[in-house]
């Protein structure tokens, strides 16, 4: 679920590859993924490169012999390796296969993932491929060079300092509403921190919604308990 801290992991692993070699060039592409969204990236990080843009439009070529010639042309040519962060992945999971529980991808996602993976493996690539998604399970994806890892929650280290100061006869209760999410414990935290709230009928509140429908419906029920003039703070 959101909260876990999946594009944060992404981000750090993107700042500990790029200190090992600074030659590495990011590129983040956000939700829905398309042909012409990422070829369009890809032009944009590396036109300054003579004739880049150009090889990777050639219509007449396959997309993955397109990612092959560019793998070998940032790297060989130019030591100037791809990190490519594909985030909020799970956009292109139609809602009916989120529904019914299969988590395929759409045919265009799909597709453009599959010509990744492959070309960076057929070339032994350097340039590396990280993938932040809520839903995915292995036989969703194309079997080339994906490696699944699921995020864990909070250990009870990090629990304990985020409710340092809380009110000790609440922290059964709202270490068991936020269920080890990191976003939603903060929030809590607070939200609970406020002076005048009764915390006794939020936390009550809060514990009657379903567990299914937590990442949505917690956040709503912690907004409303916050004035007006903090809301804005809290959707951002």
């Amino acid at each position: 679920m959101g909260g876990l801290g999946k594009s944060t992991l992404a981000a750090r692993l993107c700042t500990r590859v790029r200190s090992q070699n600074p030659n590495y060039q990011q590129v983040v592409l956000v939700g829905p993924l398309d042909e012409a969204g990422l070829l369009g990236k890809l032009a944009d990080k590396y036109g300054r490169f003579v004739g880049m843009t150009e090889l990777l439009n050639q219509p007449q070529v396959p997309l993955k012999g397109r990612l092959q010639n560019f793998f070998e042309q940032i790297e060989n040519t130019h030591n100037q390796p791809l990190l490519l962060v594909l985030d909020d992945f799970e956009q292109n999971i139609p809602q009916e296969n989120i529904a019914d529980g299969s988590l395929r991808l759409t045919v265009e996602a799909y597709r453009i993932l599959e010509a990744l993976s492959l070309a960076l493996e057929d070339n032994g690539a350097e340039s590396r491929l990280i993938i932040t998604c809520r839903y995915l399970k292995e036989d969703t994806l194309p079997k080339h060079s994906l490696h699944l890892e699921s995020l864990a929650k909070m250990g009870e280290a990090d629990i304990s300092k985020k409710c340092r100061l809380l009110q000790q006869q609440h922290n059964e209760r709202f270490l068991k509403i936020a269920d080890g999410n990191p976003r939603l414990l903060e929030w809590l935290v607070a939200v609970l921190k406020q002076p005048e709230l009764n915390q006794e009928e939020l936390l009550t509140r809060l514990e009657a919604v379903e567990a299914k429908f937590r990442e949505n419906i917690l956040p709503e029920v912690l907004l409303s308990a916050v004035d007006d003039e903090k809301k804005s703070i809290w959707h951002g």
